[in-house]
């Protein structure tokens, strides 16, 4: 049975977190660059701007910034103000999730709006 109070098993899985954590976060980054020509096509006026793009370049650019702070907070060794690092990754993440589940539950609003079922779910 494995002890995980045992130090060197919690400096083990701390170093995994690490890991593991840079990987996810260097996959968001790379679908962030990937789509960087949309939302430069977007900005330019060559793609036709819709209300609900705008709850999408909020979620993905807090996100963004959220993943930056905790990159910020894996990496560094000096001394830095963490109240206010940990504050804006709340922030961010929080808000960015919210966002994000503004995001799914929007599209199909309109066709569900008039059932009383759907009403009372969102509502609620």
């Amino acid at each position: 049975m494995v002890n995980w109070m045992d130090p060197a098993v919690i400096a083990k899985t701390n170093v995994i977190f690490n890991n593991l954590s840079h990987f996810a976060i260097g996959a968001y980054f790379l679908e962030v660059a990937q789509s960087l020509y949309f939302e430069w096509d977007v900005i330019r006026g060559y793609r036709k701007f819709r209300i609900g793009q705008l709850l999408y370049f909020y979620c993905k650019w807090l996100l963004f910034g959220a993943f930056v702070g905790m990159l910020i907070v894996f990496n560094v060794s000096t001394k830095i103000n963490c109240q206010a690092l940990y504050t804006w990754n709340q922030f961010g993440g929080n808000t960015s999730m919210g966002a994000a589940s503004t995001l799914y539950v929007a599209p199909p609003s309109p066709h569900f709006s008039f059932h009383w079922c759907f009403r009372l779910t969102v509502c609620s």
